[in-house]
């Protein structure tokens, strides 16, 4: 129940609360974006905006990126030395 409730929030955040029988495709394809963009620990935020946390999960995914460059370059040098 709880995953239909944050849908259901969602889709009010993003399209508005007007009856359902008034959406439009252009909004459902809009849903569909922001949904694609927000990172699946979504519910683990304490922001109230969806474009702030569609922004801290490109930070958190660019700080992983570089970690993981970092432990592969390290990765490659231990094993370029024990060669």
């Amino acid at each position: 129940m709880d995953d239909k409730r944050a849908m259901a929030s969602l889709f009010v955040r993003v399209i508005r609360d007007h009856p359902i029988n008034l959406v439009t495709r252009k909004e459902t394809q809009q849903l569909r974006q922001v949904v694609l963009k927000l990172p699946s620990w979504i519910d683990q935020l304490s922001v109230t905006s969806l474009e702030r946390a569609i922004a801290d999960a490109k930070t958190a995914m660019q700080c992983l990126r570089e970690q993981q460059s970092h432990l592969a370059s390290g990765l490659r040098r231990l094993y370029d030395a024990d060669i």
